[in-house]
């Protein structure tokens, strides 16, 4: 949803240089390769950053090309990815993503988690609670639910978006909650900045679109283009 999560983590990760850890690929993912600048290939994959916070705690980011083809290929890798989290003596973990939104300037964050405290952290942070019922897609929220069944505290932001496009804004604000969440100081200008190029490039399509409705029926510019054709004594 507005590439919110992916958005979010990847600037997490060049404004705290994260350091590249690992890869996960799955035969789940989209059946095929994605060439690289160099001309060679890759397949579809997640991607593991690693940095010591201040605090002396490790921060594990996992961010990736696309959500899983199948729901088998969800549950599996959350699975994994708990088991592989346990053992490694992990503490908490927190899920981004976007949630789609009727609103013309979505701004809300919203929020649930495995444990109250985890949920007032949030709330504290600016987020909202998410109504009751609303459904997570993805991984986003089988891993969370998954979390609550294996004892690990979990817990889950989503960005208010339409989902249509790239969405820096909706990553800024998830990224503003996560930030106080960990006490992480983050430049949040390049995703402004992000949002504000991004809205003069649809701008710009809106205007040529006007233009293009606006112009003569394609129908006549073709008939126009014939000519007057042959006269009335015209003979083949």
């Amino acid at each position: 949803m507005g590439k919110v999560g992916k958005i979010a983590l990847k600037h997490l990760a060049r404004s705290l240089d994260f350091k590249l850890v690992g890869l996960l690929t799955s035969p789940c993912f989209s059946a095929h390769a994605i060439v690289t600048k160099d001309g060679s290939a890759r397949l579809m994959r997640g991607e593991f950053y690693l940095k010591q916070l201040g605090s002396g705690q490790d921060l594990l980011l996992l961010t990736g090309d696309e959500h899983y083809e199948d729901i088998e290929g969800e549950y599996e890798a959350s699975y994994r990815l708990l088991t592989f989290f346990k053992r490694k003596g992990g503490k908490m973990i927190i899920t981004l993503g976007g949630h789609t939104s009727p609103s013309e300037t979505p701004l809300a964050v919203f929020c649930f988690a495995t444990t109250k405290d985890l949920l007032a952290k949030a709330l504290s942070a600016g987020a909202i609670r998410a109504p009751t019922g609303t459904p997570i897609v993805g991984i986003s929220g089988v891993l969370v639910g998954l979390a609550r069944l294996r004892g690990v505290p979990s817990l889950c932001l989503l960005g208010e978006t339409l989902g249509i496009m790239p969405d820096f804004k909706a990553a800024k604000n998830v990224l503003t909650v996560l930030a106080k969440i960990l006490s992480l100081d983050v430049d949040l200008a390049p995703l402004e900045r992000g949002a504000d190029s991004l809205t003069k490039v649809v701008k710009e399509l809106d205007r040529r679109y006007d233009a293009l409705v606006q112009s003569p029926p394609i129908d006549k510019v073709v008939e126009e283009s014939k000519g007057p054709g042959p006269g009335p004594d015209y003979v083949s």
